[in-house]
C-alpha cells in the first residue's frame, strides 16, 4: 500500500487544492453520479504509462536479469489484526497464525514471472511502480469469492457491495513487458485479471 492511496469514494486533492471524490465504475450509479468515475480520475491517473494492463505472453520479452526472487520474513507466522480501511466498523483477527507464504503457490513456481514499469491503480495513480506479474495465479474457491463480495461493503450503510472493485485495464502504449528467465512454457491466453484473485485471497483469507 501507499500513503498516497485514498479507498473507494475517497477524496483526492488535485491542482489548486479542490477536493473531489474519486469511485469505481460501479459505484457511479448509487452514488448519483457525484464522484469521479475511472475514465475522470485526475492526479497522473490520464497519463500513458498507467496500471493494470492486459499482458499478452507471447509478445512479452526475456529479459537475462530477471532471476528468482529472495523472500526475507514470507515464512514467519503471525495472528494478523485486519481492518477495512475507514468505509466500515468490518476488524478483525485471525482465528490461527499464517505466513505470507500460506497465501502463495509454491515457492518453484514464483520463478516465472513478467515485469513492467507501470502506477497506482487508484488516484493519484502516480506512475512509480515497478510490477511484477507471477505467471501461476492464486486459486480461489468459488466460496471464498462469494464471502469476499458479500462481507464487505462500499458504504457505512452496507448498502453496496465491494465486487468490481477494480480499474478497467490501460492501454500499454509503447512499453515493453518483460519475463524472468527461469525456463517453462508460456501461457496460451493474455493475464487481464491475475492481480484481483491475488488480491481477494490474501482479504479473505483474513475473513476466515
Amino acid at each position: 500500500m501507499n500513503n498516497s492511496d485514498a479507498g473507494p469514494w475517497g477524496e483526492l486533492t488535485g491542482f489548486g487544492g479542490a477536493t473531489s471524490h474519486w469511485c469505481y465504475q460501479i459505484q457511479l450509479k448509487p452514488s448519483n453520479y457525484t464522484c469521479l468515475g475511472p475514465d475522470e480520475w485526475e492526479g497522473s491517473c490520464q497519463n500513458n504509462r498507467q496500471s493494470p494492463v492486459n499482458i499478452v505472453t507471447a509478445k512479452t520479452q526475456l529479459d537475462p536479469n530477471l532471476g528468482r526472487f529472495s523472500f526475507s520474513g514470507y515464512d514467519r507466522k503471525h495472528q494478523w489484526v485486519v481492518e477495512n480501511n475507514g468505509h466500515t466498523d468490518m476488524n478483525t483477527t485471525m482465528k490461527s497464525s499464517i505466513s505470507l507464504f500460506d497465501l502463495l503457490p509454491e515457492e518453484d513456481s514464483l520463478r516465472h514471472y513478467f515485469r513492467y514499469l507501470g502506477s497506482l491503480t487508484t488516484p493519484t495513480c502516480d506512475e512509480k511502480v515497478v510490477w511484477t506479474v507471477f505467471q501461476e495465479p492464486i486459486q480461489l474457491h468459488r466460496d471464498q469469492i462469494l464471502a469476499f463480495s458479500q462481507k464487505l461493503f462500499y458504504d457505512q450503510e452496507q448498502s453496496v457491495n465491494m465486487t468490481d472493485n477494480v480499474r478497467p485495464v490501460q492501454s500499454l502504449g509503447q512499453r515493453q513487458v518483460f519475463r524472468s528467465r527461469a525456463p517453462g512454457p508460456l501461457l496460451s491466453q493474455p493475464l487481464p485479471t491475475l492481480l484481483a484473485p491475488a488480491l481477494a485471497c490474501l482479504t479473505v483469507g483474513f475473513l476466515r
